[in-house]
């Protein structure tokens, strides 16, 4: 939300003397642009951020799946074996739906 105000506000600043503000409004334009692509960029980086520890937490699930792998040693082991990795996959699959969702 405040990203849009900031990009309002630029916008007024840059056409400042079509709207019949005073000149020293146009000189606002540049560090209006300058904080919008802070924001921006702000928020681009939270997103990496967040982005980031959801991968960390699925390889560390991977992992901890690969491991009981090798410890399934009936058909009834293996089976439930294969039904915990494909719900670790799933909450993985439902929490990137919901990312791209978001945004």
């Amino acid at each position: 939300m405040a990203t849009i105000a900031l990009y309002i506000i630029a916008a007024v600043t840059l056409n400042a003397e079509q709207l019949g503000l005073p000149h020293l409004a146009t000189l606002v334009f540049d560090p209006m642009i300058v904080l919008v692509t802070s924001a921006l960029g702000w928020l681009q980086m939270k997103r990496h951020s967040e982005l980031m520890a959801s991968y960390n937490l699925t390889a560390h699930e991977i992992g901890i799946i690969k491991g009981n792998s090798e410890a399934a040693k009936t058909e009834e082991e293996f089976s439930n074996f294969i039904n915990e990795a494909e719900l670790a996959f799933s909450r993985e699959h439902t929490q990137w739906v919901a990312r791209r969702d978001v945004n």
